[in-house]
């Protein structure tokens, strides 16, 4: 994974230096995504690909036992529900979230 510029990353060299004057004036692209971005990159100048990698694999292995676990609660086959489960795990979606640093807001 690779960290690019795009219209919704601040400058990474911004992000690096003036964490927090990046933060508060440019409020026009998701602050919170940012704001975690540049903390990452801030703590681990070398090896920030391994520490965003982790990091959204490790939101996808989450979503993945969590939805086991709901999916347990209401099917009433284990085995279906970690089919389930898997099936999400390895689709496209989840796939493309994990090796890639992009910010998806929710769409209503």
């Amino acid at each position: 994974m690779l960290f690019y510029s795009a219209w919704h990353h601040i400058d990474p060299h911004l992000l690096r230096e003036d964490l927090f004057e990046s933060f508060m004036y440019m409020l026009a692209q998701p602050p919170l995504f940012n704001l975690f971005l540049g903390i990452i990159l801030k703590f681990f100048k070398n090896a920030f690909p391994i520490v965003f990698y982790a990091v959204f694999l490790g939101l996808v292995l989450a979503i993945c036992l969590i939805m086991y676990l709901f999916a347990k609660d209401l099917v009433i086959c284990k085995h279906l529900a970690f089919s389930l489960a898997l099936v999400f795990s390895l689709s496209p979606d989840a796939v493309l979230h994990e090796n890639t640093l992009i910010y998806s807001p929710l769409r209503l």
